[in-house]
């Protein structure tokens, strides 16, 4: 178990079991009154907890309690959604000419990654973030050529931090990064954050590629 902290800074980590032999974690990023939950099954954000204008603190994203529950998450909540977020149909498209064939899971049209899209998958720590002003994780994944009818192997990193340059509004960022693309390929990621209706969320996503 990982508990580093710096100040009101803090990243912990705790197993949670296994799938198909590889371990998963939850990971809690700290800052102040934020505490953000985070597992990498799917890359998934469980939980976000901060204080409401009475000071109770809240929950205000959408998730389950059971990590395991998420590789049945047929509403997405919280986790990255990938090779390509959104629909394509037919489950195909034309590529340097050729018509590249990807999986069906929403009848006949391809939806958000496909079957094991990028929130089924379990994402390696590649390592942890703890300086004076940022605590957080960064995940990393390999989806190999052909991966759900994909071309190309693809290598992304994923940032979670959390953050106190402004300490009255901790701030939660996630950086998404993309590299090592072997041939051509398409790619369109993001994340599916719920919040109960009333609750705003702030959070940047920045994407970056290595031709």
């Amino acid at each position: 178990m990982l508990n580093n902290t710096s100040g009101e800074l803090q990243v912990t980590t705790k197993p949670c079991g296994e799938l198909n032999d590889e371990p998963l974690y939850l990971i809690s990023l700290t800052s102040g009154d934020l505490v953000v939950n985070l597992t990498n099954l799917g890359g998934a954000i469980t939980a976000i907890w901060t204080p409401n204008r009475d000071g109770k603190k809240l929950n205000i994203v959408a998730g389950y309690t059971n990590i395991i529950d998420y590789t049945d998450n047929p509403h997405y909540f919280g986790c990255l959604l990938g090779r390509n977020a959104g629909r394509i149909s037919g489950s195909k498209f034309e590529l340097d000419g050729d018509v590249v064939f990807l999986s069906r899971n929403d009848g006949m049209n391809h939806l958000h990654g496909g079957i094991e899209g990028f929130n089924k998958k379990v994402w390696k720590i590649k390592s942890f973030i703890q300086e004076e002003s940022e605590a957080g994780v960064i995940l990393e994944y390999l989806s190999e050529d052909g991966d759900e009818g994909y071309p190309g192997n693809l290598w992304v990193t994923v940032k979670y931090s959390v953050n106190c340059i402004f300490q009255s509004a901790p701030k939660l960022a996630r950086v998404l990064e993309k590299s090592g693309k072997v041939i051509t390929t398409i790619l369109c990621l993001t994340t599916r954050l719920m919040a109960p209706q009333g609750c705003r969320l702030f959070f940047q996503i920045l994407h970056r590629a290595e031709m």
